[in-house]
């Protein structure tokens, strides 16, 4: 069965994430969660923003413990973390037996998608 409260947390964390991560110098900011599916037997959630981006040398680690790609902005941007958030959005989508995918682009944002196989009802 379908466990809401993982895929309650994931969804937490990455838009956490892309609103501490907007781009402050950006008149107008936005984070935008879709959905849909099934396509290929799975769901389709993403969250997309237009925010700082990720620096392409942290994206193949990004979903690993304790990476922050902006931690030097911190007091900048007024935030602060341990680097857990998305660690736990993959383990998340573990107990989900799904998948997480990041593109992003520094300055134009960053687009999570979050792949989630469609279970049966069971028969009676």
């Amino acid at each position: 069965p379908l466990r809401p409260a993982a895929l309650e947390l994931a969804l937490i964390n990455l838009v956490s994430n892309a609103i501490k991560y907007s781009d402050p110098g950006k008149p107008r900011r936005h984070v935008q969660i879709a959905s849909g599916g099934p396509v290929d037997g799975s769901w389709v959630i993403e969250v997309r923003d237009n925010g700082l981006g990720i620096p392409a040398a942290h994206l193949p680690h990004l979903l690993s413990s304790r990476v922050r790609a902006h931690a030097e902005l911190d007091q900048q941007l007024g935030v602060d973390g341990l680097g857990l958030g998305l660690a736990i959005v993959r383990d998340c989508m573990r107990v989900l037996n799904g998948t997480i995918s990041v593109a992003s682009e520094e300055g134009a944002g960053t687009v999570f998608t979050l792949l989630i196989p469609v279970r049966e009802a069971p028969t009676r």
